[in-house]
């Protein structure tokens, strides 16, 4: 039997691949086929693991095999504070998923090749400059979002009544050089996991959102998730509602998140007219929320969370709904029994965004990168370019 010659690789890089990929000890020997004491060992700079092993690592933290070879580990990216939700047995956070620290990652690397190819092309990037404090009231921060994304309440219900609301406010926002990503693929993480983050910059600055949620819902955490932007925060989130355990600070700042992004996307007179009729103490009906909320172009909770705040609703309306809301949040992680779907470049302006791509082309258009990096940066193979290209600078 041939001896596995083990490389050169350092423990550092080693343990700081598997820490930043959010990967437990168990997980990763498994991969490599090793028992976890022999994986300690490693990290800890007694031995190392042969190239088949160090590959299955490398796949495993989803990281370039060249990565794991480095002399020391990179300079990590922005890291962002964690408002999960608080696991009520524990009283803790739980640990961050693997996926999840992978998105963020991607989405954070996808920003710097953009950056880059913008610098090399010699192109501009509007300063992102609009920004608030937790202070601001709500209302009149969501008017100041509307006219810096230029989009007016009639267009709001324009996008209500054509079914786009969200690829509205995903176009609106991405023009103003906001990079706006949905995280989603057969492997992306669940909904329970994550709803959505925000990596915030003065130059192109990073909304995620999560595909698996309804259209309405991922609309909802766009716009919350913009206004973490204007705190100039980085959070990884996945509640709509802050929950009590959670520190007063967080719960103040989702709380306002909140109200801009209900406040954004659901004008006061569009409230006013849906919700015609009803006071602080009305309660709403099943049927007559789930129309009022597609009028709206909002989800139901935030919709009968909207109709609270603007005392059109009672409190114990929604408190008598909050758990069956729960419960078809979970229920969007559970398998659909389908499969297949549009081949992968056919998904890829959904997942990556319009801005992005055209970033990227443009790279390959002024001939700074070549086909093949384009490609790569895109997660196409170079045949599907073209087709990248006319879906990416198609009018909206």
């Amino acid at each position: 039997m041939p001896t596995k010659v083990p490389v050169p690789v350092r423990p550092a890089v080693l343990a700081w691949a598997r820490r930043s990929a959010c990967v437990t000890m168990e997980a990763a020997a498994k991969a490599a086929n090793v028992p976890v004491e022999r994986l300690e060992e490693w990290e800890h700079g007694e031995g190392a693991p042969s190239l088949p092993q160090l590959r299955k690592l490398a796949e495993k933290y989803h990281r370039p095999l060249a990565v794991m070879l480095l002399p020391e580990p990179p300079r990590e990216f922005q890291a962002l504070k964690d408002f999960r939700r608080i696991d009520p047995t524990t009283g803790g956070l739980s640990p961050m998923p693997a996926r999840v620290a992978y998105e963020i990652r991607l989405a954070q690397e996808r920003r710097s090749i953009a950056l880059e190819i913008i610098e090399e092309v010699g192109g501009e990037v509007q300063p992102f400059k609009l920004s608030a404090t937790i202070d601001d009231d709500p209302e009149t921060v969501a008017v100041s979002v509307r006219q810096f994304l230029r989009v007016s309440p009639t267009e709001i219900a324009q996008w209500a009544r054509k079914s786009a609301v969200f690829d509205g406010w995903r176009a609106a926002i991405e023009a103003q050089d906001v990079l706006v990503f949905v995280m989603g693929g057969s492997h992306g993480p669940a909904v329970r996991d994550v709803r959505g983050f925000a990596v915030p910059a003065t130059a192109l600055p990073v909304v995620a959102v999560n595909g698996k949620d309804k259209t309405n819902g991922r609309t909802f955490t766009l716009l919350h998730e913009f206004a973490h932007l204007l705190l100039g925060e980085g959070v990884v989130e996945n509640v709509v509602a802050p929950q009590p355990m959670m520190p007063v600070a967080v719960r103040r700042v989702e709380r306002w998140c909140n109200a801009v992004a209900a406040a954004v996307m659901m004008p006061v007179d569009a409230v006013v007219a849906v919700a015609e009729g009803k006071g602080p103490s009305s309660d709403w009906g099943s049927t007559e929320l789930a129309r009022a909320a597609e009028q709206l172009g909002a989800s139901r909770e935030a919709a009968l969370i909207r109709f609270m705040t603007l005392g059109r609703a009672s409190g114990r309306s929604y408190a008598h709904k909050r758990a069956a809301f729960e419960e078809e949040y979970q229920a969007f992680d559970e398998p659909s029994g389908t499969s297949g779907g549009p081949p992968h470049h056919k998904q890829m302006i959904g997942r990556y965004g319009k801005s992005y791509a055209r970033h990227v082309l443009s790279g390959y258009r002024d001939r700074r990168i070549s086909l093949n990096d384009a490609a790569a940066f895109l997660g196409v193979q170079a045949k599907h370019i073209p087709y990248i290209e006319q879906q990416a600078f198609k009018a909206a």
